[in-house]
């Protein structure tokens, strides 16, 4: 099970459906918020579909970083087995 805070679905902008999220509406989304002015920071945006569940957060991460100027907020996971 996996438990994100990020839009697990959204709307496409370009036909109005329904969708699972990607890496590239992350990337979007970040360029995006450079040109609205009353955003003081962002955060994760987006939980992809199309890359490997372990490394989902990271690569948001990534895209968030890489393709915005303002302030982000990030969440840190731990992936290991939980003690018995």
């Amino acid at each position: 099970k996996v438990v994100v805070s990020a839009l697990v679905d959204r709307l496409d902008i370009n036909t109005g459906e329904r969708r699972t999220s990607v890496l590239a509406d992350i990337r979007n989304a970040a360029r995006l918020a450079d040109f609205l002015p009353n955003l003081d920071f962002v955060m994760s945006m987006a939980y992809s579909h199309d890359v490997e569940v372990r490394s989902a957060y990271l690569l948001g991460f990534r895209e968030m970083v890489t393709h915005t100027s303002i302030a982000f907020q990030a969440m840190v996971a731990h992936w290991s087995r939980r003690p018995r």
